[in-house]
């Protein structure tokens, strides 16, 4: 009786492994590859002012509010108003290029003129992204993810404000 339990075991053994073989094919998914900073239009999807307030983009004003940062610019939208500045990269304290930059600074900021029908979720976000992104303003920068990248306000705070962008 022993003799037919030790095949019937190994055929069993073997139907397992053929089968846990073919669910991950032993291979993993790769990782997206990281974006580059430079380029694509990076939506603001979160802004933290302040701990424990709301910080998601109000879903009325998703994908109107963003970024696109250049060599040298940066442009976008607040949800109320087209925004262009003029920028100015760094890596340990030293000048660097959008894609080496730990750093970013803003030093020319122009606000076009804001929609007079401009409220409720876009007037939030433009309120909040012009209290932060001024002439002077300096961030931290932090590719999160491939395609997360989070703007954190350079501030003597235990939480500085920060901006939480995703590429599109």
């Amino acid at each position: 009786m022993r003799a037919r339990t030790i095949p019937a075991a190994a055929a069993l053994l073997s139907a397992c492994a053929l089968a846990l073989s073919a669910c991950g094919g032993g291979q993993e998914e790769p990782l997206p590859e990281p974006v580059s900073v430079a380029g694509p239009m990076w939506q603001v999807t979160d802004i933290y002012t302040a701990p424990g307030e709301p910080s998601s983009v109000p879903p009325g004003a998703a994908g109107s509010v963003g970024l696109i940062f250049g060599s040298g610019s940066a442009t976008g939208s607040t949800g109320c108003a087209p925004i262009q500045a003029r920028v100015e990269y760094s890596a340990d304290g030293e000048p660097a290029t959008v894609d080496e930059a730990d750093a970013v600074t803003f030093d020319i900021v122009d606000l076009g003129p804001v929609d007079g029908e401009c409220s409720g979720s876009d007037a939030w976000s433009h309120g909040h992204l012009t209290e932060l992104i001024v002439p002077g303003a300096e961030f931290d920068m932090s590719l999160t993810t491939p395609t997360e990248l989070v703007l954190t306000a350079r501030e003597e705070a235990v939480d500085p404000p920060s901006i939480r962008l995703v590429a599109l």
